[in-house]
């Protein structure tokens, strides 16, 4: 769909609905902000041309589950019209085209994209999002790739084909084309779900990624890939220390179930050497090979990086994985004194007791300048209330804390109290996020735990909980919890969920919503659901 939404010096949108003023703004060239008109395929062109003093374009093109079948689809097109609109010049310095699950996107129409970017020499940032645009095949990762080689001056690339019938020949066309850029700095490449991938098309990718030196951020998702394997991610990681500059990286194998400790161990053996690194995010949700052995590897192997200050790890379904590569993992984390934030998730890994969750805390102790921490563990039905000990150790930098403890069945009240006891160290805290839901085990009192906790926190902005399916949760939870948060006077945001919780009453939920509907700095209405 096409929808303006247009700051004429920064920003320009097209997807919808429809709004005749705004729309006679728009064809008038008055400045419009955060707004939102169907502009329809008569008007476009004529939209187009009046903008074209815009320094970013922005299509959006995202399918709506509500449209109406007489509703204006972006399509070849109107790929077509934009090609033909846009003309060398030397102010468009980004352009993005987002579509998904359109089928009216075809090879055709990236061929006019990647005709027109020949003409748009001076851009510095692309980004093309074409998801589930199922007649898009390697043809049209070719004609956008004939396009990339003139844009000498890119800086920021950023490609989305997931779940095409993209095959290894395309990822070599598509990469062929990134050793053309010496300016680049930020490549994304999305090819999750393409089935026909394999090592092979890595390999390509790894062969020409590593000729960019200048390159400081590297993407690269290729979950639900099955052809992809541990030769993959050796072929990926290899190589890359020529990209001397290199200060973040992202990997996704997420349900690639060829995936083992060993291709693990290939990965971050190459990691190592790349000592100018300052973020990792790793993601090999649901490959079920994985092992303790591996998450040893891993940490061994990247101990060296101590100048990290950003770590996502996500392991979750990983469930072979127990306390005993929780605590190798321990000793990797100890030694990131510098690290500014921290993402662990392992949902699902059965085999984690209090224990692990022991030895995470240990590392949180020393990781005293942490101002962002995320740890999931839902469904690691092994954890009791002893596990929550001390879980945010005494982190007085802290602005973000986001725990997530789902289906935990052992985690009672007296879990809560810990919670709070941790939080009362926590003075910088501006946002709270706190899942418990199906912790059926917990009542008002860990409610009440947790409201208290919160009352020092003069900072906190936004606070979420969820305690869906606790259903010893009355009205009395809801009211100490209304009381306690009402001494929070720099609370902008509130979302609660006591879904399925039966002793709650709708009437119970209005009250409580009345209530925080007084606190001064509160933006939006609270979201409470039930």
């Amino acid at each position: 769909m096409i929808k303006p939404n247009l700051s004429l010096s920064q920003d320009l949108r097209l997807d919808q609905p429809f709004n005749p003023i705004l729309k006679r703004k728009i064809l008038n060239n008055q400045k419009v902000q955060r707004h939102q008109a169907q502009i329809d395929s008569l008007n476009l062109k004529t939209y187009l041309v009046k903008n074209l003093e815009a320094t970013t374009w922005d299509f959006l093109g995202e399918p709506d589950e509500n449209e109406n079948e007489t509703d204006f689809k972006m399509s070849d097109k109107t790929l077509r019209m934009l090609a033909a609109t846009l003309k060398p010049t030397k102010k468009l310095k980004s352009l993005i085209i987002h579509c998904e699950w359109n089928e009216r996107i075809t090879d055709a129409g990236l061929k006019f994209i990647g005709e027109s970017l020949k003409r748009l020499t001076s851009l510095h940032s692309l980004r093309l999002k074409f998801a589930d645009c199922n007649n898009i095949t390697d043809r049209g990762l070719k004609n956008i790739s004939e396009g990339l080689k003139r844009l000498k001056s890119l800086h920021t690339l950023d490609l989305c084909f997931s779940g095409l019938d993209i095959t290894d020949e395309g990822l070599k066309d598509i990469s062929k084309d990134l050793r053309r850029h010496p300016t680049l700095k930020t490549v994304s490449l999305d090819f999750g779900s393409c089935q026909l991938v394999t090592n092979e098309g890595l390999k390509n990718i790894r062969q020409y990624l590593t000729k960019n030196t200048s390159l400081r951020t590297v993407s690269l998702k290729f979950d639900n890939c099955e052809g992809c394997s541990d030769l993959g991610l050796k072929y990926i990681s290899q190589d890359l220390q020529k990209l001397a500059s290199l200060e973040s990286i992202a990997f996704d194998f997420t349900r690639c179930f060829n995936v083992t400790d060993e291709g693990l161990k290939n990965l971050s053996e190459n990691l190592t050497i790349l000592t100018s690194l300052r973020a990792i995010n790793l993601k090999f949700y649901e490959c079920e090979s994985l092992t303790d052995e591996g998450i040893k590897s891993l940490s061994e192997n990247l101990k060296t990086l101590t100048s990290l200050n950003s770590l996502h790890l996500n392991f979750g379904l990983c469930r072979e994985i127990s306390d005993k590569g929780l605590r190798s993992l321990s000793q990797f984390l100890q030694r990131l004194l510098s690290l500014h934030a921290i993402s662990l998730n392992f949902e699902c890994c059965v085999r984690i007791s209090d224990e692990g969750l022991k030895n995470i805390n240990k590392a949180l102790n020393t990781l005293t300048f942490l101002t962002c921490l995320k740890l999931n563990f839902g469904w690691c039905q092994k954890i009791t209330d002893k596990g929550l000990i001390n879980l945010s150790g005494n982190l007085i930098f802290l602005n973000t804390l986001i725990l997530a403890f789902g289906w935990c069945n052992l985690i009672t009240n007296e879990g809560l109290k810990s919670i709070n006891k941790g939080l009362q160290k926590l003075p910088s805290l501006k946002t709270i996020i706190l899942r418990f839901n199906s912790c059926t085990k917990i009542a008002n009192e860990g409610v009440k735990n947790i409201s208290q906790g919160l009352q020092t926190l003069t900072s906190l902005r936004q606070i979420n909980f969820d305690f869906g399916l606790c259903r010893e949760i009355t009205k009395e939870g809801l009211e100490d919890l209304s009381q306690n948060l009402q001494v929070l006077i720099s609370l902008q945001m509130v979302t609660m969920n006591f879904l399925d919780c039966e002793k709650i009453t709708e009437q119970d939920v209005t009250s409580l919503r009345k209530e925080l509907k007084k606190l001064p700095a509160l933006k939006n209405l609270p979201l409470i659901r039930r």
